[in-house]
């Protein structure tokens, strides 16, 4: 940002084990006119966004995913939002991954600086907002609960070996799915509905098969396995982005209208939402202008 601007910093102290609290980030904006707000929840950040960001001419956020949600909970609550920066000081930092925002928090705020902004997509769940994905079932917190020690040491396996650990206590949610492509019926052991190529660290999709901006998601449901040696066949098939279409279902749509027999908890860009028996996921096309 070559000229001065007003710019509101969004910075949760605590992210990512206290690693934005290791570093000056205002300082980072010093030839700006900034206002940082420190977050302490969820809900008080978005209500905070929601009344005052339209008064800057960009919107830096600085945390986790987390964080990135509740700032666009806000901006989208707004009828002409600012642009969004986004310093990624989370654990997993998926969106950010999936961008290719860089990880160093300098190189993050000088991205910021290059005044580029483009548009990106934003999905709706009921009245909440999501920035890149809405997910159910297995997977959904195996990923965050492998041991960073194992992650260091074998990678992505660790991912498999979390899951599989998962297997006994699965239990399929059965549902009807109905979208622009077609009507889907089964039992799901998972449910995603993202605008992203990876997810939670362990789901990777093709970033060929992905725009931020086409007003699409990439929907994959997952049906229940028959056996354990089932179930390994289908976190391989993930991992190699080759999905059996015997157990794993892959669309793009502009909407998703889930109903289901029992309503279950859903991770929205990781954060809980206790969900109902019906959800009605809608895409918002270019909603946000992102810094990148």
């Amino acid at each position: 940002m070559s000229l001065r601007k007003k710019i509101l910093l969004v910075l949760n102290p605590i992210a990512g084990k206290m690693r934005a609290h290791n570093y000056d980030i205002p300082s980072l904006f010093s030839t700006h006119t900034l206002t940082t707000y420190y977050t302490t929840d969820g809900a008080s950040t978005e209500l905070y966004v929601a009344s005052c960001a339209s008064l800057y001419d960009t919107v830096i956020c600085a945390g986790g995913d987390g964080t990135l949600h509740h700032v666009v909970n806000g901006l989208m609550r707004l009828e002409n939002p600012p642009t969004l920066g986004f310093i990624p000081c989370g654990t997993t930092n998926d969106f950010a991954v999936s961008l290719g925002i860089p990880r160093d928090i300098h190189d993050a705020a000088a991205l910021i600086e290059k005044d580029r902004a483009i548009p990106v997509d934003i999905g709706s769940f009921g009245n909440r907002f999501f920035v890149y994905v809405a997910s159910f079932g297995a997977f959904t917190e195996s990923s965050y609960k492998a041991p960073q020690e194992s992650k260091n040491r074998i990678g992505r396996m660790a991912y498999l070996f979390e899951a599989m650990r998962e297997f006994p206590r699965i239990r399929p949610c059965t549902l009807s799915v109905e979208t622009d492509v077609g009507s889907f019926r089964g039992d799901y052991v998972f449910g995603a509905v993202s605008n992203a190529t990876t997810l939670g660290g362990f789901l990777r999709l093709s970033p060929a098969d992905i725009a931020y901006d086409d007003g699409l998601f990439e929907v994959m449901l997952i049906t229940m396995p028959r056996s354990v040696m089932d179930f390994q066949q289908i976190i391989f098939s993930l991992l190699r982005r080759q999905y059996n279409p015997e157990y794993i279902t892959y669309i793009k749509t502009k909407r998703a209208l889930f109903s289901m027999e029992q309503g279950v908890p859903w991770s929205l860009d990781g954060e809980y939402d206790s969900g109902s028996n019906t959800v009605d996921i809608q895409i918002h096309p270019k909603a946000i202008r992102l810094h990148l």
